[in-house]
Order: structure tokens, then sequence, then C-alpha cells
């Protein structure tokens, strides 16, 4: 499993050429937008959790704690989820509630946190 995991990290790395603080802007914080903040944002927070600024990240929620690793990206909740199976507790997005998110949306999120998460200053 853990090579697995550092192949597909390798693999992230190399489908962007965008550095982190791009992916975020361009890739990653629309992806949020999109298909997590309704469930995990400042409207609605789901198990305690927000997505819309690293802070949040930082802090986690009620279930999971952190959901961003920075230091050790392969141990970030927020991608654990992303990739459990539909038929699991705590995966994302949860059943009937969207398409599970794609080997490039995962690309995009994997080298963000490889890259150590960064968010421009207005989102921090």
């Amino acid at each position: 499993m853990k090579r697995i995991l550092a192949l597909s990290f390798t693999i992230a790395l190399a489908w962007t050429a965008e550095d982190p603080a791009t992916l975020w802007t361009t890739k990653v914080q629309p992806l949020l937008s999109e298909r997590c903040i309704q469930c995990h944002g400042p409207e609605k927070s789901k198990g305690k959790l927000r997505l819309d600024s690293r802070e949040a990240m930082l802090k986690g929620g009620r279930e999971l704690g952190p959901v961003i690793v920075a230091d050790k990206p392969e141990t970030s909740p927020l991608l654990k989820v992303c990739t459990l199976p539909r038929d699991q507790e705590l995966a994302m997005p949860p059943e009937g509630k969207g398409k599970p998110l794609s080997a490039e949306e995962l690309g995009w999120l994997k080298a963000w946190l490889v890259g150590g998460a960064p968010m421009p200053a207005a989102t921090k």
C-alpha cells in the first residue's frame, strides 16, 4: 500500500507543472469550493469540519482532527477520505452526494499536499 501511495504521489507531481501555491488557486480551491464547501464551509460544517481556510483544515473536525498534514501528505485525512471505498462511513463525497474525485482531481490534491499545502494569505 505504501508503494502505491508513493507512486501515486510521484505521478501526481508529474501531472502538474504548477507550483503548489498556483495549484491551490487554479485547481484545489475551485475543486473544494465546487465539491466540498456546501457541507464543510462557513454556512454548514458537517462533523465540525470546514475546508474554506488553512486554519480550519489544520484545526480539523470532530472525527478526523486536522485534515492536512503538510509534512506527511500521505497521512492527510483530506486525501484519505477522498480515496476510501464509497461504502465506508467517512468516504467523501458520501454516496448519493456526488461522484468520486477523478484521478486528475486526486492528483491535484496530492501534488498540493506534497508541496506543503500552501494558500495565499487571503485564504489562511
